[in-house]
Parts: C-alpha cells; sequence; structure tokens
C-alpha cells in the first residue's frame, strides 16, 4: 500500500510462516511450502501454545494480522 492508501498485487513468497507462542510467549517460527495453492505440514511440540499465528511477519497474506491468529485456550 502507498502513502494514498494504493495497493498494488505483489508475487507471493512460495513458503508461508507459521509463528507458534510457547508458554513463555517466544515465537518459534516454522515455514511450509506451498503446493498448489495449498500447504500441508505438521508441528510437534513438547508444551501447549499459547497463539497460533499464521504468517507473524505479514509476509503473504495481508496487512491486519488480528484475523490471522489464534488464541490457545
Amino acid at each position: 500500500e502507498n502513502t494514498i492508501g494504493k495497493r498494488t498485487l505483489i508475487l507471493n513468497d512460495p513458503t508461508i510462516d507459521i509463528g507458534v507462542y510457547d508458554e513463555n510467549g517466544k515465537l518459534l517460527n516454522y515455514s511450509f511450502s506451498i503446493k498448489n495453492n495449498s500447504v500441508k505440514g505438521i508441528i510437534k511440540l513438547k508444551n501447549k501454545p499459547q497463539l497460533i499465528v499464521v504468517d507473524p511477519y505479514l509476509k503473504n497474506i495481508d496487512t491486519f494480522i488480528k484475523d490471522n491468529e489464534k488464541e490457545i485456550n
């Protein structure tokens, strides 16, 4: 998005990052390949995460991160 609010489509990275916040609030980053507009993968953790975020650095999806997050209760 430029200074007057115009958005320009750019090519995406062929990977997507999944951020997992551990019980101490530390961000653990996992990267997965995008193939045929789909992502498959498994993240194994020793403890229950606090929060999971798709594209935590906003490299691919959009500029509003709140709808990319899932808090784990």
